[in-house]
């Protein structure tokens, strides 16, 4: 949905006698000025080359703004046309700055008369660059002459624009891409190019030596215009991927003719594109025309629609053209989304609850939705996972937005089977969506490990006495009782447990003595065995065993220890 800036105009006055004072009382007259300001669909490729969409551009100004910020910007922009019953247009613009422009349509030379549709604009910080695949510089240039069959200067080469000279990278297949950028005249005029030799020869036709010059025309219209700046961006025939944006650059075919000729006339391109701009790459009918997009969808998969408009106030309705090679540049952004989970702890020594968090990100210039986020844990069973917290909360539910987080949260409880068999836990976290199936996009995946420390096996024992009789001073038959208790200080299960007391006693002591009971600390369970006997099987960390052994003082013992 577009806003609208609204201004109030206030004007007070009144009428005045000969004598020049007034002779009515003044009048309030309130104006209001609205300008619309465009909800575009933008996306940044670099940080001096953005794509913008805007919706519902019919004569009115409609504002649009940036995503970058320019110190020089230079914009190129193409319209769609609907359909061949649409009224004939051109794109104006004005007010253009570092952080955005105004555009409208315009039938030429100065109508209303125009179709309401979208208007998609390339823009570039003037310069030149060549980064990552993308070779490309935007320059402008003024114009002061007004070309065209009936026009002054009436397709004159010596009034071209020769801007070979301000390109500072050659190119082995340069595209030219074009637009009058200034709103000097209110009667509109239209950007084209060539060789310097021929209006009907594409820049660079024979090499780049040949060069480029600019103008802008006026169709069949006689007369002139005021002097225009003219944008101009040349690219290298190329294809590629930038910042996760897909790119075409290339001149077409000479074949795409007039909106009267029957449109659509269509390009082939590799990929489903969304946006991008298109200019006639030469002039060979000389009555003028412009490139535009055609139908409600002109970028199809695999394919570009597309046809010459030309003027009809010079009176020839028909708007066929003879056919032409077209200079375009296409972009599509591509989804992309990133997936990170941590764990809380990176190693353990003893059973414990593992709590993991999982971060989804949109690290791309789309929207996703039907994202769905998987776990499974260390022992191969599938995770509950809680979530998402989404970090843009005033956003869109249920929808990932650019540059949003989704984060999601799981646990796991580690037994202590697994830290006896000292083996990684390793969780693994899956994000897929069902979205952009002609990207193939893939699933992303992201493991947290937990490591086992090192088995360390441990025993501690402590060892009291009581005499059960004839304390504190035992004589023959009273009885000692001596008690063991064993705790695993390690981080190990130990099996096989046991206690042996070598005894300097003189009488019978056992060989090892016998268990009493087992002190079973959390998690409650995972020691085994059996009282009574003399060996536990299976002793977990933490956990206590009471050994106890009976000796009966003897009358040698009390001949010689005492």
């Amino acid at each position: 949905m577009d806003s609208e800036a609204i201004y109030l105009v206030v004007w007070t006055g009144g009428s005045k006698g000969l004598d020049g004072r007034v002779a009515t009382p003044p009048t309030l007259c309130a104006f209001i000025i609205i300008v619309s300001v465009s909800e575009a669909a933008a996306f940044t490729v670099t940080g001096d080359l953005e794509v913008i969409t805007t919706p519902g551009v019919g004569a009115g100004w409609v504002t649009v703004p940036f995503e970058n910020t320019y110190a020089n910007p230079v914009p190129v922009c193409t319209h769609r046309l609907p359909s061949t019953s649409d009224p004939s247009a051109v794109v104006r613009i004005d007010q253009l700055g570092a952080t955005g422009m105004q555009v409208r349509l315009q039938q030429m030379p100065n109508s209303s008369t125009v179709p309401t549709t979208d208007v998609h604009c390339v823009i570039a910080d003037e310069g030149a660059y060549d980064s990552g695949g993308l070779k490309f510089e935007a320059r402008t240039v003024l114009s002061d002459a007004t070309n065209g069959n009936n026009a002054d200067d009436r397709w004159t080469t010596s009034t071209f624009e020769n801007v070979t000279g301000l390109l500072t990278q050659t190119y082995s297949a340069g595209v030219v891409l074009g637009q009058v950028i200034t709103f000097n005249d209110t009667n509109a005029s239209v950007y084209t190019n060539n060789d310097c030799e021929s209006r009907g020869n594409r820049p660079f036709d024979s090499g780049f030596a040949d060069g480029i010059c600019v103008t802008k025309h006026i169709g069949e219209l006689s007369g002139s215009r005021a002097d225009e700046t003219l944008g101009f961006i040349v690219i290298e025939s190329s294809s590629g991927t930038v910042n996760n944006i897909d790119f075409v650059a290339a001149v077409g075919a000479d074949n795409v003719r007039g909106v009267g000729n029957g449109p659509p006339y269509t390009y082939s391109v590799s990929g489903d594109f969304e946006a991008g701009v298109a200019t006639q790459a030469e002039e060979a009918g000389g009555q003028g025309g412009w490139a535009v997009f055609y139908g409600a969808d002109p970028f199809p998969n695999n394919q570009l629609r597309l046809a010459i408009d030309e003027e009809v106030a010079a009176g020839d309705l028909s708007r066929t053209h003879t056919a032409e090679p077209l200079s375009y540049w296409v972009f599509r952004r591509r989804p992309e989304f990133t997936l990170a989970k941590t764990v809380d702890a990176a190693s353990i020594a003893q059973p414990r609850l593992l709590a993991y968090e999982i971060v989804l990100e949109n690290t791309a210039q789309l929207e996703l939705t039907g994202v769905t986020v998987s776990d499974i844990l260390p022992d191969g069973s599938s995770g509950v996972v809680s979530g998402p917290v989404e970090s843009f909360p005033a956003g869109t539910a249920n929808v990932l937005e650019p540059g949003e987080t989704w984060t999601y949260t799981a646990s796991y409880s580690v037994s202590q089977a697994e830290i006896d068999a000292g083996l990684p836990l390793t969780n693994t976290a899956n994000a897929s969506t069902t979205e952009y199936s002609s990207f193939a996009l893939l699933d992303e995946t992201d493991n947290a490990v937990t490591t086992i420390v090192p088995a360390s096996p441990a025993l501690s024992i402590d060892k009291s006495y009581v005499f059960t009789t004839g304390a504190p001073d035992a004589g023959v038959g009273d009885v000692v009782q001596y008690t063991y208790r064993v705790r695993n200080s390690g981080n190990v299960t130990i099996t096989n447990v046991s206690v042996s007391d070598v005894h300097n006693g003189f009488g019978s002591f056992p060989a090892n003595p016998s268990i009493q009971s087992l002190s079973d600390n959390a998690p409650i369970g995972d020691s085994s065995g059996s009282t009574g006997g003399t060996a536990w099987a299976s002793l977990a960390p933490g956990d206590e065993l009471i050994f106890t052994a009976d000796y009966a003082v003897v009358q040698q013992d009390v001949d010689e220890l005492q």
